[in-house]
């Protein structure tokens, strides 16, 4: 009998720790994907940003694809940079904060052009040159919603994939560092599905 509430507590521990940023007893929106390399062999609109040169501002260069970004910092842009991800998809050039660079909190606004109104169901992408722990990824459904968290979890030369599915509208995300661990960090390869009306 000890044992058996034992392993039930210890669930209940295990079950309460994976909802990040969600009520307890509700139905988890999220689910986050691991295999990069099958999730991107979807994806035939991949950003690369390849297509920018590096120091071009690219807030709203994407807007036509369904994506528009914004810094948290004081000129709110965005721009292009020559850094290549150790463990990404190849490339020189990826965006971050223009200045101060790779600093600051990013937002990724999908509630634009042929999303606008409808969102994304999945979404996938690579951070660089981030630390376990040292970068959340905050995930918003319509009326700003918040549908939950994803951290970065693991990172192989510095570089972590984040991706995951929706049951519910994605309208936008936030990246958000921590400055106690890993201020910095450039974001690479974005791919996104649009919700199904």
């Amino acid at each position: 009998m000890f044992h058996k509430l034992t392993l039930v507590l210890v669930l209940m521990v295990l079950v309460s720790d994976g909802l990040q940023g969600q009520d307890k007893g509700k139905e988890q929106a999220l689910t986050r994907i691991v295999d990069s390399k099958s999730f991107f062999k979807k994806f035939k609109g991949l950003l690369d940003f390849e297509d920018a040169k590096a120091g071009e501002v690219v807030n709203n260069k994407y807007a036509k694809q369904g994506v528009v970004f914004e810094s948290s910092n004081t000129k709110k842009d965005v721009s292009a940079h020559m850094y290549r991800f150790n463990g990404g998809l190849g490339g020189m050039l990826c965006i971050a904060s223009q200045e101060p660079t790779y600093q600051g909190k990013l937002t990724v606004n999908f509630d634009v052009g042929p999303n606008k109104g409808v969102g994304v169901s999945q979404v996938g992408f690579h951070l660089a040159h981030v630390s376990k722990n040292g970068t959340v990824v905050e995930v918003y459904g319509k009326d700003k919603v918040l549908l939950g968290k994803l951290a970065v979890d693991k990172s192989s030369q510095g570089t972590a994939f984040i991706g995951f599915e929706s049951k519910k509208p994605v309208m936008s995300l936030l990246i958000v560092p921590n400055p106690k661990i890993d201020e910095d960090f450039a974001l690479d390869d974005l791919a996104f599905k649009a919700w199904k009306k």
